[in-house]
C-alpha cells in the first residue's frame, strides 16, 4: 500500500483531523477558521464530506448535524441553505469547494 508512486508529497507531513479546531476559542471542527489555523501552523488538513438534502457536498464529518449542531440529518432533511437555521453556520460547515485549495 504505501509503495505505490506519488505518497511522497504526504510524507512527512502533520495533518490536523477535521482542522485545528479549539471549540474553547470558538473555533469548531471542520471550520474554514480551523481549515486556516491548520495551514497557517504548517499541517496539512483530513476531512470529511457529506452530503445535505439537496445534494450540496458540505465539508462535516457526521452524518447528522446533532452532534455540532444540534440538528436534523444532513442527507434526510437539511438543505444547504438550511444549515444556519439548524444551529450551524454556513462558516461553521462549509461547502467543499470553499475549503478546495488550502
Amino acid at each position: 500500500m504505501w509503495n505505490r508512486p506519488g505518497k511522497e508529497p504526504f510524507m512527512g507531513v502533520l495533518y490536523a483531523h477535521r482542522g485545528l479546531f479549539d471549540h474553547s476559542a470558538g473555533i469548531p471542527e471542520n471550520s474554514l477558521a480551523a481549515f486556516r489555523r491548520a495551514v497557517d501552523a504548517g499541517y496539512g488538513i483530513e476531512l470529511d464530506v457529506q452530503l445535505t438534502a439537496d445534494g450540496v457536498p458540505v465539508v462535516f464529518h457526521d452524518g447528522t448535524l446533532a452532534r455540532m449542531a444540534r440538528g436534523e440529518s444532513t442527507k434526510e432533511k437539511g438543505s444547504a441553505a438550511e444549515r444556519p437555521k439548524e444551529g450551524a453556520s454556513s462558516s461553521d460547515v462549509p461547502e467543499t469547494p470553499e475549503v478546495s485549495g488550502r
